[in-house]
């Protein structure tokens, strides 16, 4: 699981539905009643998600968007 403590998030891969599921990270825990399927990030956490996954973002179904234009999917 990736924590991205900047922005109070956890990132978990699902591999069997190739989709990558986002929760809360709050107090150094984990909020899996948070869980949502992640859809569009900024360029900083696709940059992270590829590196520590290594997986091609599209085939996750996740848009790299400019951060004036983000919106979160949950």
């Amino acid at each position: 699981m990736l924590i991205i403590k900047k922005h109070n998030m956890a990132i978990k891969k699902d591999e069997e539905n190739k989709l990558l599921l986002a929760y809360d990270f709050k107090d150094n825990e984990i909020q899996e009643h948070t869980e949502g399927i992640l859809k569009e990030v900024n360029q900083e956490i696709g940059d992270a998600i590829q590196q520590y996954f290594n997986v091609n973002l599209t085939d996750y179904g996740l848009i790299v968007i400019n951060e004036d234009e983000l919106t979160m999917s949950m």
